[in-house]
């Protein structure tokens, strides 16, 4: 009743990767399978599941090779292959050449004898492409792809072997086709068996990549990700194991696959495409398409940090319908219908994924960000139905976003629901209404809600509890109230906590905007007095205000050697900042500046600070943020940094593009719209993620009339969907 009424107050109320193309042409329709999960197979698959699942304790063990000593006859050629002798001079030649020698006489055996020959010498990379394309085909060749036939023996083991090697030497398309061949043959067990092994053979060599580096739904794929070890890691190989799963009708060894995998599930509409190739009746097509939807979101959740920057790409990108799916999923997975998921409590072999507060306060403030208060007050009512009690950290969250939608009004009545419900404030709580109060300008508010905070016996060892006192400190001179900030500076330095780089660079920042450069030297002074060593955003400040005093060169120099004794050794990262910094000053002399440092980092010839894509965007998205679309600047200053990027071979990325696109079609001329498409065909020859909000939007706001082709590309990219190549080369003619 309380959430309800704190609803009701605030204004709403609650209510309920991928090789070469598999070989599909004589592949039969699957058979039909149950839609739903049997709990029968879920109980009887549960000792397999511990078995080849355990992770955790180390009892996963790559399976052995088999016995090169069963494999005595060759299967395709009753030609031996000479026998070679290592003292001999031409020894490699002549084992190069025997390799060669039997992919051509399609004589498996001695071609996989010679692959562990090249593998216990070290020497399999001396197999060139070429050699390792032609094995790869050879293997291809052996997989049946009719529903009626039977694949075992040593053909069979000799295919996986080698396709299992091949995977991590040029592509996976080997053991794609080795997978593909043992679900048409209806060998979901021996699918799994070799997933395994593949798994078991990556983890050994270490080659699994960053997972931060996970992108949105919305991005398009279509290679295996090479990892920075040069091996190739086929995210897709999942779906293979989760199809084996479905065949088996056991939807919880799917979610552990999701859970234990150290590689992303890839999306539904990846899974969705390479089903096709196998044409299934449509109930199993969406038995796979459901397993794969909840294995993806399990793997998601189990890690946090991948889930957090997942969610905030598609805020990023405006995918509210993605954002909706990937929470129902979750909250199917607290059914009973698909069960994997469990609020507060231990995981378990049946629900292995455990729903914390901070999942259920990292979907509100997604909603939140996206502006859907209706899916808000879902997530509030869903995450009480199933006996969680909001804390500080959902209150927070809502009261933060309540009040930048709605005003300071409504997040004041969510502050004394909170508090009606025994929920007791902490540092964030206090910071987040504090700062509300101060952006709607009643700083009689804010000061009384600090000065009640101060009453509460916050713990000054708080991290939040320093950004506290700094938010106030921002309130007090966003006021004009400078002595009342820096008398709550002073007790910061004697009773704390002790300020940051963060708390001084409000102070510097203020100064700046006052033109005050003296105050702002003494600021600096204090800064090094009580120890605080200055960061990006500190020394950006400082070169924008000597800037105003010195040439160019003289103000980076000087800006230069501050930072070194600050003993801030300046990166790729440091200098982006600073110049993305600069350009927030709307100043041609910031630009100059910036682009001096630009020039810097190009003629340093120190890899650390090198620019990078990343620069080259801040510094396009910088200029287009604030110069007028007509002025001349915003030509030639895109034209130069294009220039560069083509000069040192960087390849743009989305926001490159955004940028570009949006430059072209503000300008009214046709030479506009022609170079807004030579940059969409060159994102699709790319790849690069084709998002329909950026580009779509500034086509409809430039004021050009599109063609009846230029349209229906739109709709394409709103969709997802990528033009074939013809449309857009005919296209590109009229």
């Amino acid at each position: 009743m309380l959430a309800r009424h704190a609803f009701k107050v605030a204004g709403f109320s609650p209510c309920s990767r991928r090789g070469s193309k598999i070989p599909v042409e004589n592949i039969r329709p699957l058979s039909d399978y149950t839609l739903k999960p049997s709990q029968n197979t879920q109980l009887a698959a549960s000792s397999t599941l511990r078995k080849n699942w355990d992770i955790r304790n180390g009892k996963r063990i790559r399976e052995s090779s088999p016995p090169t000593q069963s494999l005595k006859m060759p299967i395709h050629s009753n030609e031996p292959v000479p026998p070679l002798w290592p003292g001999s001079p031409n020894y490699i030649r002549d084992k190069l050449r025997s390799f060669q020698a039997g992919i051509t006489q399609r004589d498996t055996l001695a071609v996989l004898r010679l692959w562990h020959s090249f593998e216990k010498d070290n020497l399999l990379h001396l197999l060139g492409p070429s050699d390792l394309a032609n094995c790869s085909r050879l293997v291809i060749s052996l997989c049946p792809v009719e529903q009626s036939s039977t694949w075992s023996g040593p053909s069979r083991e000799a295919a996986e072997e080698l396709a299992l090697g091949l995977s991590t030497r040029i592509s996976t398309s080997a053991l794609r086709a080795c997978f593909t061949a043992l679900i048409v043959t209806h060998d979901p067990q021996g699918v799994l068996r070799l997933y395994n092994r593949f798994l078991s053979q990556i983890e050994h060599q270490g080659t699994f990549g960053d997972q931060d580096e996970l992108s949105s739904e919305d991005e398009l794929s279509t290679m295996p990700i090479v990892r920075n070890s040069g091996t190739f890691i086929d995210e897709d190989l999942s779906i293979f194991a989760i199809m084996a799963h479905a065949i088996r009708d056991d939807f919880q060894s799917a979610i552990q696959t999701g859970v234990h995998a150290n590689f992303g599930i890839p999306p539904t509409r990846v899974a969705d495409a390479l089903l096709d190739a196998f044409a299934p009746s449509p109930q199993f097509r969406q038995k796979v398409l459901t397993f794969v939807r909840h294995a993806n979101t399990a793997g998601l959740l189990v890690r946090p940090s991948i889930f957090h920057r997942h969610l905030s790409n598609l805020v990023g990108t405006d995918a509210t319908r993605s954002l909706q799916a990937l929470y129902a999923t979750m909250v199917e997975g607290l059914s009973e219908d698909y069960p994997w998921a469990i609020v507060d409590s231990g995981p378990s072999d049946r629900r292995p994924v455990v729903i914390y507060e901070n999942t259920w306060t990292t979907f509100i403030s997604a909603f939140l960000d996206v502006q859907r208060i209706d899916l808000v007050e879902s997530v509030w009512d869903d995450m009480v139905s199933y006996g969680h009690k909001p804390g500080p950290g959902v209150w927070t969250v809502l009261i933060r976003g309540i009040g930048k939608l709605k005003g300071s009004r409504h997040a004041l009545a969510l502050w004394h629901s909170m508090k009606e419900a025994s929920v007791v404030p902490d540092s964030s709580s206090y910071q987040a209404i504090i700062q509300v109060m101060a952006d709607a300008r009643q700083w009689k508010e804010a000061t009384e809600l600090f000065d009640e905070s101060k009453s509460a016996s916050l713990l000054h060892s708080d991290p939040n509890n320093e950004l506290l006192h700094c938010t106030m400190i921002g309130a007090h001179l966003a006021s004009s109230h400078e002595s009342d900030a820096i008398r709550l500076l002073e007790e910061m330095v004697v009773n704390g906590p002790h300020p940051t780089a963060h708390t001084f660079n409000k102070f510097l920042t203020y100064y700046h905007k006052k033109e005050d450069t003296k105050s702002l030297s003494l600021m600096l002074k204090k800064m090094t007095t009580c120890g605080v060593f200055g960061d990006v955003a500190t020394f950006s400040i400082l070169l924008s205000t000597l800037l105003r005093i010195l040439d160019r060169g003289d103000a980076i120099q000087q800006t230069l050697a501050i930072m070194d004794q600050h003993k801030i050794k300046p990166n790729v990262a440091t200098y982006t900042t600073i110049m993305t910094s600069l350009l927030q000053e709307k100043d041609k002399k910031a630009l100059e500046a910036a682009l001096d440092l630009l020039r810097t980092m190009e003629e340093s010839g120190n890899p650390s600070i090198e620019p990078n894509v990343v620069t080259y965007t801040a510094v396009l998205n910088g200029v287009h943020s604030w110069v007028g679309r007509d002025d001349p600047l915003v030509r030639d200053c895109t034209e130069l940094v294009v220039q560069k990027m083509r000069a040192r071979q960087i390849k743009f990325n989305k926001v490159t593009y955004n940028v570009l696109l949006k430059t072209c079609l503000e300008n009214p001329s046709p030479a506009g719209l022609q170079k807004a498409l030579h940059f969409y065909r060159q994102m699709r020859r790319q790849k690069t993620a084709l998002t329909g909000d950026t580009i779509l939007r500034d086509m409809e706001n430039s004021g050009i009339i599109m063609t009846d082709w230029l349209e229906n590309a739109a709709e394409e990219v709103t969709r997802g969907y990528v033009a074939s190549r013809p449309r857009l080369a005919s296209a590109s003619g009229r």
